[in-house]
C-alpha cells in the first residue's frame, strides 16, 4: 500500500528492481512464488499539477522455501540431458569393449587361418573323405 497526501490526488507508479511494473493504483498485489520475485519494490507518488514526487521502497525477501517452485533454466536442462546421454553411451562402449576382449559373443574359437581347429591326430589338409 502506498499513500500520499495530495490535491489533486496523486498518480502512482510501481517499480520492481528499478523496472516499471503495471499498476497505477495505490496498492500493488504481488504473488511471491519464485526467487525471481525477490527484490526492491518502489512506489512513486506524483502530484499531477505541481509535479512534486515522493517515493517509498521496500525490499522483499522470500524465506519460506516451500513456497518456491524449482525451475531449471533451459541451459541446465540441456546440460543434464547431454550429460545423461553421454553416460549411457560411455557405458555401452565400455561393455562392448569388455565383451570383445572377453569374447562374450564368440561361439567358437577359430585358428588364425580361419579354419575350425582339427581334433587331435587329424589334419584337415591331409585328411580326405572316402
Amino acid at each position: 500500500l502506498c499513500s500520499a497526501e495530495s490535491k489533486p490526488p496523486a498518480k502512482f507508479e510501481w517499480f520492481f528492481n528499478n523496472t516499471v511494473k503495471d499498476g497505477t493504483e495505490d496498492t500493488l498485489h504481488v504473488h511471491l512464488k519464485d526467487w525471481e520475485d525477490e527484490g526492491n519494490y518502489t512506489c512513486r507518488a506524483t502530484n499531477p499539477v505541481t509535479k512534486h514526487t515522493t517515493s517509498a521502497s521496500v525490499y522483499v525477501k522470500l524465506t519460506d522455501e516451500s513456497s518456491i517452485q524449482f525451475r531449471m533454466s533451459p541451459a541446465a536442462i540441456a546440460g543434464t540431458t547431454i550429460g545423461s546421454v553421454a553416460v549411457v553411451v560411455l557405458c555401452v562402449i565400455v561393455v562392448y569393449f569388455l565383451c570383445t576382449k572377453a569374447s562374450c559373443w564368440k561361439k567358437e574359437q577359430h585358428a588364425s587361418n580361419g579354419n575350425i581347429p582339427s581334433a587331435p591326430g587329424h589334419n584337415q589338409a591331409t585328411d580326405t573323405k572316402s
